[in-house]
């Protein structure tokens, strides 16, 4: 049985809650194509969605057959995740598992620690979450994901 991803993205506001962003360029597409650069395919929830069993290893160590080094294990549902992700993970209750979130700046971190094979997976990913942090370092956009089987 298969591995999905489910990912959505958090950025804080200025009174400092985390809320839903939208307008991403998902992995299944190439961004640079001119066929999905056209608007309406410029609405995705996340940048990720595609089934990559290594993406999901760097992620949280889901799916890891090659001891490769997770950003993070899985962290849960963050407390302060806004109320729209929310729904959408007691929807998939008892479905999704290993529940986690990285900001930006921990994705940049990790692919900036000479990995190449993580620059080449999360290029486009990382390009479009920074493109949306108010710092400039990441640290106040966030993915949250879960994965389900």
């Amino acid at each position: 049985m298969g591995c999905d991803i489910h990912c959505f993205v958090e950025k804080r506001s200025k009174t400092g809650k985390w809320e839903k962003i939208t307008g991403f360029v998902s992995d299944f597409y190439d961004p640079e194509s001119d066929y999905f650069n056209k608007e309406e395919y410029k609405n995705a929830d996340s940048p990720l969605d595609e089934r990559n069993y290594i993406e999901f290893s760097i992620l949280a160590g889901v799916r890891n057959r090659w001891d490769i080094v997770s950003i993070s294990e899985p962290k849960g549902v963050p407390s302060d995740v806004c109320s729209d992700i929310k729904r959408e993970i007691d929807n998939w209750d008892p479905d999704g598992h290993n529940h986690s979130y990285l900001t930006a700046k921990e994705i940049s971190d990790y692919v900036s620690d000479d990995r190449q094979y993580a620059k080449w997976l999360f290029g486009s990913c990382l390009n479009q979450l920074m493109a949306r942090s108010e710092t400039g370092v990441g640290d106040d956009v966030r993915i949250v994901f879960w994965f389900d089987n």
